[in-house]
């Protein structure tokens, strides 16, 4: 599995360093809108008091959003380091949108203590993350395929309704999350850098090429771990190509389950 590095204290610290000099910034611009307030009141009126900008229809946005601002920023700072420590790789889809969840509406506040601390927390934990996301990426796939082994990431893998009716994927699954994760997971188990948005050989950008260029469901390509084929009915199979990866991805699974996963699907179809 691909590693991640904790952030050096020296970055943390310019990271606070830059947060604090934000809000800093934001108090004084706060106080100068204020300022500047004041000063349209009594030019407009010298002997009243009348509506001051926000009144006059001006953009003006007092003080008291000083704690929406720090939250944003909070968030945007986790946001941040969880890319540089590649945290961020090992959820999958779901737990990731936890995750920016959580930072849009409650992040830890951004200091040097609370960084240092968290992220020596998930670093200490990346391994049981990434083991967590491979279950729940395992257990996310459809049981009324018998393809979908009950036991491990069989031979084929397949995800129905994953494409849409008129080509492109189907958002009305979570299929294309799923196939990333899918992708992720073998990247890091081979040791391999995950594929971004434009890498041809990432499955999702494979699969995306392919049905928005045909327009159709229909297709075969390869990506660098898997061969996939869409279908007329909107499923889309996957094949791992390394024999090797696929075990040592199944080994998670089989030290989670206890070496015996139970297969309580009924009424199996075949695929």
């Amino acid at each position: 599995m691909a590693g991640t590095e904790l952030i050096k204290r020296a970055t943390v610290e310019e990271i606070v360093g830059h947060r604090n000099r934000a809000i800093e910034q934001y108090d004084i611009m706060a106080a100068a809108a204020e300022a500047m307030d004041t000063a349209w009141r009594r030019a407009c009126s010298p002997s009243g008091t009348p509506q001051g900008l926000a009144g006059a229809g001006r953009d003006f946005r007092p003080s008291t959003d000083r704690e929406r601002f720090v939250r944003e920023l909070d968030g945007q700072c986790w946001r941040a380091m969880a890319t540089l420590t590649r945290i961020n790789e090992l959820m999958d889809v779901k737990e990731r949108e936890k995750f920016h969840d959580q930072l849009r509406t409650s992040p830890i506040p951004v200091t040097v203590d609370n960084v240092v601390a968290t992220l020596a927390t998930l670093m200490g934990s990346a391994g049981d993350i990434f083991n967590r996301s491979v279950i729940a990426t395992f257990e996310a796939l459809p049981r009324s395929y018998k393809s979908n082994d009950g036991f491990k990431f069989g031979r084929r893998i397949i995800f129905a309704y994953a494409l849409a009716q008129y080509g492109g994927w189907n958002h009305y699954s979570d299929a294309e999350g799923r196939i990333r994760d899918l992708d992720r997971i073998w990247h890091m188990v081979d040791g391999k850098a995950l594929p971004d948005n434009e890498d041809p050989q990432g499955a999702v950008k494979a699969v995306s090429a392919a049905i928005y260029t045909g327009r159709s469901k229909a297709f075969e390509i390869e990506s660098r771990h898997f061969h996939l084929k869409g279908h007329l009915n909107g499923a889309l199979h996957v094949w791992p190509k390394d024999r090797d990866l696929t075990a040592r991805v199944n080994l998670i699974l089989a030290r989670h389950y206890g070496w015996a996963l139970g297969d309580g699907r009924k009424n199996k179809k075949a695929a």
